[in-house]
C-alpha cells in the first residue's frame, strides 16, 4: 500500500507541530487517498487538523471551494 513520500514521514518526525495547524493534502493517480490523509494526520499528532483534500491527477474541481471553507479564500 503507498502512502505519501517518505520524505514527509522523515519531515514530520523531526518537526515540532505542538500548536500548529496541518491540512492535509495530496495528489493521487486512483487510490489510497483516504490512507494518505490518514497517514498524514497519524504523523502530527499534536497538531490541530483541518479539512483535508486529494485531488486526482490534473481534476481541481473543488479546490477553490474547499480553500473557501477552510478561509483560505
Amino acid at each position: 500500500m503507498a502512502y505519501a513520500p517518505l520524505i514527509i514521514n522523515t519531515f514530520a518526525e523531526s518537526y515540532d507541530f505542538s500548536g500548529k495547524t496541518v491540512v492535509p493534502f495530496c495528489t493521487y493517480a486512483s487510490t489510497y487517498r483516504d490512507e494518505t490523509l490518514a497517514k498524514i494526520a497519524a504523523l502530527t499528532p499534536e497538531a490541530r487538523h483541518l479539512e483535508g483534500l486529494g485531488v486526482v491527477e490534473d481534476d481541481t474541481e473543488g479546490l477553490e471551494a474547499w480553500l473557501r471553507r477552510l478561509g483560505a479564500l
